[in-house]
Order: C-alpha cells, then structure tokens, then sequence
C-alpha cells in the first residue's frame, strides 16, 4: 500500500476571503471553479484541487481539509488518484461470457488496427529525439504532480507553504 505525501498550505485571510479568491474564476453553476488546467471542488468539509488529469473523468487531486485558525485557514492533505464513478446498477457477474469474448475480439482486431500507427509514430519519435540530441536542443522537462500543487497553492491561489 502506497501511503501519499501530506502536505500543508496556509491562505492569509479568512475562509469567506479564500472562496470570494476562487469565486472570481470561471465556475459551473458554483459546484467547481476552473483556471489554466485546474479545478478547485468543494465537497462537503473537503476541498478537492485538480493538478492533473490522467484521462476522461479521472485525475490526480490535492485533497484536503479545510482548518480555521486566527487570522488565516489552513489547507492540510495528500495527492490522489479519483477515478471515473462506476455504475453501481450494473453487475459485472450477470455479464454474458458471449458478451466478453465478443469483446476481447473487438480490443485484439483493434490492436491489429492500430499497431502500424503507433509503430511509425515511435520510429518517428525515436529519430527526433537522437536527431534534438545530436544537434544538442534543449529538452523539454514535465512538471511532476508536486511542482503543479505547488504552482496552484503558491502562485496562483497566494498560499504558503509550511
């Protein structure tokens, strides 16, 4: 078992301060806020901040509770994982064994399909890359989903971080 990070922001300021802050960016109908490639949520004594999608309906997020001290509020969780919500209606037992065979042969004609284009885009990849290597370009490096947080909390919402 995993056990994540904690981490711990503090916002100058009220809890009221901090959501007029977020109140300001684009929203749906109050139930998230959206900005640059985040989401801000809240949930019930929680509020969730998006760092980084990881496909349809799914993502990482900085989730955390919400701490009312003297004169600032204090943000105190862990990165994780949020999949897409299954449909709990639906018994994956009750499936037809015709059902999944049907479709594996649907995903491996799939895979036949497709594998070509992803082999020339790979070959294609590989070349460039020795090819920015040889010619020494700079890469490009990836933000990890800490250095995102950190981007969110510190400079885009004004926290700290302690």
């Amino acid at each position: 078992m995993h056990i994540s990070q904690e981490y711990t922001f503090e916002f100058s300021g009220t809890k009221e301060d901090f959501f007029n802050k977020i109140g300001c960016f684009n929203n749906n109908d109050n139930q998230f806020y959206w900005f640059d490639s985040y989401i801000v949520k809240i949930v019930d004594d929680e509020i969730h901040f998006g760092i980084e999608r990881a496909g349809h309906s799914s993502g990482h997020w900085f989730i955390s509770k919400i701490t009312e001290l003297e004169d600032k509020i204090e943000f105190k969780g862990t990165i994780q994982y949020l999949g897409p919500y299954k449909n709990s209606s639906l018994d994956e037992t009750e499936e037809s064994i015709l059902k999944r065979v049907i479709d594996k042969i649907h995903v491996c004609l799939l895979y036949i399909l497709v594998a070509p284009f992803v082999l020339i885009i790979d070959v294609f990849l590989f070349f460039k890359r020795l090819f920015d290597k040889i010619c020494h370009r700079p890469t490009v490096s990836l933000k990890t989903k800490e250095d995102k947080l950190f981007d969110l909390m510190e400079n885009k919402l004004g926290c700290t971080r302690k």
